[in-house]
């Protein structure tokens, strides 16, 4: 780094940067190093589009993402398509990197953004038949589930019916269902002016009985 500097944004044949090759391989040691000799490393966007944050939540490195993090607290967190490390979290399956983001002040602009198709995370999470990462994001009381995507679809239209009568197709209908407050006004009402992850216990309480007549 002190002989030549310049080879920390070199990129190999992969388009690939040293940086970019510690956050994959999992290396906050060598990425603490880098950002100490050139803080301005942890805001490179590879020429795929693709910036560390989002490389690092797609394979779930917390501990990259928070030495990058607090070395760069505004490091980019989307890629040219408008997915953000949320969105490649969620839609990677990565759980605890998405408990992470949650977590973060200075990243909770995330929850309700969009990418190019529309869709927020939660969109994702939906399509993706997760009932965890569902809950994960709805325990969120920012959260807003009347955004609709391009496709003006809101997020309880988006869950697949090819996957019907799946366990986890229940679970998340009944999640969904259940935050609907336009098809269930007496329940949600009633039960959040209560307490707010009251509706979660209902729904997960609602998909278990189901789920004994869908499997």
């Amino acid at each position: 780094m002190e002989a030549r500097p310049w080879l920390a944004r070199e990129e190999d044949k992969s388009s690939n940067t040293p940086m970019h090759l510690a956050v994959r391989w999992h290396k906050s040691d060598v990425l603490s190093v880098l950002l100490e000799h050139d803080r301005s490393l942890g805001y490179q966007v590879s020429t795929l589009g693709n910036p560390l944050l989002v490389s690092a939540a797609y394979r779930g490195h917390v501990d990259v993402a928070r030495e990058l993090l607090k070395h760069c607290p505004d490091a980019p967190c989307y890629n040219t398509r408008g997915s953000t490390c949320l969105h490649i979290a969620v839609q990677s399956q990565q759980t605890e990197f998405v408990k992470f983001v949650l977590g973060l002040p200075q990243l909770q602009k995330l929850v309700n953004m969009r990418d190019e198709n529309g869709d927020t995370a939660l969109h994702v999470a939906v399509r993706k038949c997760d009932p965890k990462m569902v809950a994960a994001l709805l325990l969120r009381r920012d959260i807003d589930i009347t955004v609709v995507n391009n496709n003006g679809c809101p997020v309880n239209r988006t869950l697949p019916t090819d996957r019907a009568k799946t366990l986890n197709w229940v679970r998340m209908f009944s999640l969904t269902l259940v935050h609907k407050s336009v098809c269930m006004p007496i329940i949600c009402n009633a039960m959040f002016s209560y307490h707010p992850y009251a509706l979660l216990e209902f729904s997960m309480s609602f998909a278990s009985i189901i789920s004994c007549y869908t499997s």
